[in-house]
């Protein structure tokens, strides 16, 4: 039977093909991860959640894709029942089929007006099919779109400067997966901020896209803004939301590999995303203001990176905090967003991923996330975080510079005298006016390092020593 140009063993190959795929999916080990674990491209592969055979519910795939969803959204969400007429699946295909034929037009049209941005090694990752389709999906008008991936190539280029931080393959992530699996080796900011920040990428969907999980419940924005700065923020979700966008890359290229060629799956953007809204409270008002600087960056930076959201336990006052933060959210983002509130059944959540990728957290079977401080971050945190990491480490504080040749006793005294006065609560109570008036006079007779802090024990006692000053103390 042939059908608007596309014969039925055509279309019914499309099924066949996402058939093949769910079986070997099935037939793998499961092998979780979390954003701390040391393999993170190693993923959790699940069983589809196609319709059930028998459904009475019949969507047009063509309609879904033309709407807010994306191909593979829509794919998933089409019954195939044995009864379906394979006429109207035939010509639902071919209208699938021009519609992704018109984007990839749209996609080669755009790609046309960045001649020097597409030959770029840094940025030209983002002219592939897979990326530009993202901006081409994101804005209708092919204008918009220009100017949307524009600002993206040119913020990429500026930050890789002004973080002084490489770009690979026109991406951040790399940092991410790098850290997470040696959080060693990465800045102290960098490793505060993945303690605090309570946001997890973590296992795999039916099309090879990891999962985030994100509980803001347990978030202290502020908090974290106070101790390490809004930029930093930024910096890190935007090194988290580009290691998904590899991992969606790298999907998209198994896909490819795994079907045949005239039934390749389509472009793999988007994800699920879990936001647990357990623990809101009126605190986290001041958290939305400090939620905008990396909100905004990711309309233009990340579009399309979600393929639905779950909104979970969300308490009453979440109702007020939408109002305030939903108009931060890209329009086309709020629309693939469920909300459930608290004692809501998680079932839509569960249908989409399964039980074997739902947190504990949430009654699912996925015990591998990270766990992480909850509540306020403690005021000074990362300044203790630092030292504690400097200690553990074998480093030097940067905050306390050691000693080293040809700098007198003096100064060392009093850098570590200034930087007990930066955080006096670390290790006690500051030091005394006379005490510092001794350790002055002290050092400018350019008496020893063990004489002054002989002369400190003395007058204040060991147990209240500037912290930075005992570590000048000889091994």
């Amino acid at each position: 039977m042939q059908c608007c140009g596309c014969t039925s063993a055509a279309v019914m190959g499309l099924f066949a093909s996402q058939r093949v795929r769910e079986e070997r999916q099935a037939g793998e080990v499961r092998a979780s991860f979390s954003g701390c674990a040391s393999e993170p491209r190693r993923h959790t592969r699940r069983t589809t959640t196609l319709p059930g055979r028998g459904s009475s519910s019949r969507v047009s795939l063509a309609s879904l894709l033309g709407g807010q969803l994306s191909f593979h959204t829509a794919f998933s969400r089409l019954s195939t029942t044995d009864d379906q007429d394979v006429e109207e699946l035939a010509r639902e295909a071919q209208e699938l089929e021009e519609l992704k034929s018109a984007e990839l037009e749209k996609a080669r049209d755009l790609r046309e007006r960045f001649p020097a941005e597409a030959a770029d090694p840094r940025v030209a990752r983002w002219f592939e099919d897979n990326d530009i389709l993202r901006y081409i999906r994101a804005r209708q008008e092919l204008d918009d779109a220009e100017a949307l991936l524009r600002k993206a190539v040119s913020w990429r280029k500026d930050q890789e400067g002004a973080w002084n931080v490489p770009l690979t393959n026109g991406s951040f992530g790399s940092l991410y997966g790098k850290y997470s699996d040696n959080v060693d080796e990465a800045p102290d900011w960098w490793a505060f901020l993945h303690q605090y920040t309570h946001a997890t990428i973590y296992g795999e969907d039916n099309f090879g896209a990891p999962i985030t999980y994100v509980h803001f419940g347990a978030f202290d924005l502020q908090g974290c803004s106070r101790e390490v700065g809004t930029e930093r923020i930024t910096q890190y979700m935007v090194y988290l939301n580009d290691y998904f966008i590899d991992c969606a890359r790298d999907a998209y290229r198994e896909n490819r590999e795994d079907t045949d060629t005239q039934n390749k799956l389509d472009a793999v953007h988007g994800g699920i995303v879990i936001l647990d809204m357990e623990g809101l409270a009126w605190r986290h008002k001041g958290d939305i203001g400090i939620f905008g600087a990396p909100g905004e960056v990711t309309k233009f930076l990340h579009p399309e990176r979600q393929r639905r959201s779950f909104i979970v336990r969300a308490p009453r006052i979440f109702s007020i905090c939408w109002r305030l933060i939903s108009p931060m959210i890209d329009a086309r983002a709020r629309e693939k967003m469920r909300i459930l509130s608290s004692g809501e059944s998680l079932d839509p959540l569960i249908e989409e991923i399964g039980e074997a990728l739902l947190p504990t957290c949430l009654g699912g079977s996925m015990a591998d996330l990270p766990s992480r401080p909850s509540g306020l971050v403690p005021e000074g945190g990362f300044a203790r975080f630092q030292q504690e990491r400097a200690r553990r480490l074998g480093q030097q504080h940067p905050g306390s510079p050691a000693q080293r040749p040809g700098t007198p006793a003096a100064e060392a005294v009093r850098s570590a005298a200034a930087v007990e006065g930066r955080a006096a609560d670390e290790s006690g109570p500051p030091m005394s006016a006379q005490l510092t008036e001794d350790i002055e006079n002290l050092a400018d007779q350019n008496g020893s390092i063990a004489a002054l802090l002989s002369k400190c024990t003395r007058r204040q006692g060991a147990a209240t020593l500037p912290l930075a000053a005992t570590e000048l103390l000889p091994a």
